[in-house]
């Protein structure tokens, strides 16, 4: 049955370090998480670790990183294996070495994979790693052009990808993977024109293949931000980009835009999408977004019609910007995050709210929910 409330049964602190910019991940019973100081040079007394936490969030085990920090969520290979990426501080304030961290169920360390010296991503666009179904890593990185980049479970290159015809190409969210292993993602190309393109490549062992790219698209105001996680349709006939202030649908076949949706502007005000979609088994999307004054943010549940869209209900009156995606549950319930207020559950058909639950401390919810 539904829940007619929530509460908050338990927390975990890490001591100094925090969880701004690492979503928790879920194997089995067990939850893993990094921290991260988030401060332009990491202090000497700030310290950062890797944590396997039971469903109680007591601790299992804890890796010491030192003052590197974890900037993303972390994913599992078939044998248990954890990816996750860390970022190691060098001489300028806004540089830093990237790296994808490899270790074991028992926390100890199996390699690092050098992903470049890059400028330092802002707390919306981590660099989360992704797991192929034959255990390779995908992962994005910069070396002062973007690359994304296959990784061996033993740590050795597999290979790497870049768009050799832009002179900016910029990776800057997790890339998606389909049923069928193929690799999508989207890259800033901004410079003589504003936008980017969609991508779709495939993994042909030693090498990518491009197998479509999009025509260029553009935010309505200008501008390009490619931050938010690509989604799915319920049957992977279409992936879902999101670009600043628009949603995009693309035909995973062959890359042609299906529709769009731009979110109304706002006189004075500026208008993101930094939470990424969810997406139900009706191909309904729930989003919401990010205002620069903080304080006209709308929440959508949007119908995919196959070659348009249909707005079915919003939420203005949630007083608070979103930068996660929401969780679609069991009884028609949507758990949506929010920044400043708290977790709110939702009636997915109507939008009206079931109960929210404010954390301790007002502190906010940036990363998805997950349930064990």
């Amino acid at each position: 049955s539904s829940f007619t409330t929530g509460r908050v049964l338990k927390g975990f602190t890490s001591g100094n370090g925090n969880f701004y910019v690492n979503p928790i991940a879920i194997n089995g019973d067990y939850l893993y998480v990094g921290t991260s100081a988030f401060t332009t040079i990491s202090e000497e007394n700030v310290r950062n670790y890797f944590f396997k936490l039971d469903k109680d969030l007591n601790e299992e085990w804890k890796y010491d990183l030192g003052t590197n920090e974890v900037v993303g969520g972390a994913t599992f290979d078939s044998s248990g294996n954890i990816y996750f990426p860390v970022i190691d501080r060098v001489t300028n304030e806004l540089e830093v070495k990237l790296y994808l961290y490899s270790l074991d169920d028992g926390g100890n360390k199996n390699w690092e994979f050098d992903l470049g010296k890059c400028i330092k991503a802002p707390p919306w666009c981590p660099y989360n790693p992704s797991v192929g179904s034959d255990d390779t890593v995908y992962i994005n990185g910069y070396s002062g052009i973007s690359y994304i980049y296959a990784v061996n479970p033993n740590g050795t290159e597999k290979w790497s990808y870049t768009d050799d015809s832009l002179s900016i190409f910029q990776v800057t969210h997790p890339v998606a993977i389909d049923s069928a292993g193929q690799i999508y993602f989207a890259a800033n190309s901004h410079g003589a024109e504003d936008g980017g393109f969609a991508y779709c490549i495939e993994d042909n062992g030693t090498n990518a293949a491009l197998v479509w790219r999009s025509l260029r698209i553009a935010s309505q105001e200008g501008g390009t931000e490619f931050s938010s996680a690509l989604a799915f349709n319920s049957d992977q006939s279409t992936v879902y980009v999101i670009n600043r202030d628009t949603l995009f649908a693309f035909d995973t076949s062959d890359g042609s835009l299906r529709w769009q949706f731009g979110t109304p502007l706002i006189t004075g005000d500026d208008v993101y999408i930094r939470s990424g979609a969810a997406v139900d088994e009706n191909d309904v999307l729930y989003f919401g977004t990010k205002t620069f004054s903080n304080t006209q943010s709308v929440y959508y549940a949007l119908k995919d019609n196959g070659a348009s869209s249909t707005i079915l209900w919003e939420r203005d009156d949630l007083n608070s910007d979103f930068y996660n995606v929401s969780m679609v549950g069991n009884n028609n319930v949507l758990y949506v995050g929010s920044e400043n207020s708290g977790l709110h559950a939702l009636d997915r058909t109507t939008g009206d709210s079931l109960w929210s639950c404010t954390v301790p401390y007002g502190a906010d919810i940036v990363h998805s929910p997950g349930v064990l």
